[in-house]
């Protein structure tokens, strides 16, 4: 095992906490869409989330150096991922069952990858598209048969 190894383990380690996290955010998202305008619930959710990172700001914005071409990038994350996606999957954590949503966000692998490939230049990998494909028979199992 080398540094590159255990550097990867720990972005591997932090991603798979950050979706339980993202797992228990989505049992009281669905709970609060259902009592409430979707839409709105989101925005309240991003008004609040915005408003508890600001200690994170203030302490880490000595190290902000961001370009206007960097600024661009975050408008672009906060208008796709969190206006956008996030209003979508709110809407929809509010029509459907939360596993059947949960088998939805495997979606994002072949979305990710795809965008990575053209925009970013990465390479489809063989483990990745055998991957992709029992991802995609697990979730056809699961919904459809």
């Amino acid at each position: 095992i080398t540094i590159k190894h255990i550097v990867r383990m720990n972005g591997d380690i932090a991603i798979l906490i950050a979706q339980f996290f993202f797992a228990a955010g989505a049992l009281f998202l669905k709970k609060l869409a259902q009592a409430t305008n979707p839409f709105l619930a989101n925005a309240v959710v991003a008004l609040l989330g915005t408003i508890a990172m600001i200690p994170l700001f203030l302490y880490f914005s000595k190290e902000i150096k961001i370009s206007s071409h960097e600024l661009l990038w975050a408008i672009l994350v906060s208008v796709l991922s969190l206006v956008i996606g996030g209003a979508l999957n709110t809407y929809g954590l509010s029509k459907i069952p939360l596993s059947h949503a949960a088998l939805l966000v495997l979606a994002y692998p072949f979305f990710a990858t795809l965008l990575a490939v053209l925009f970013l230049g990465e390479a489809i990998t063989t483990k990745f598209a055998v991957g992709s494909f029992f991802i995609g028979v697990g979730y056809l199992v699961l919904t459809v048969l």
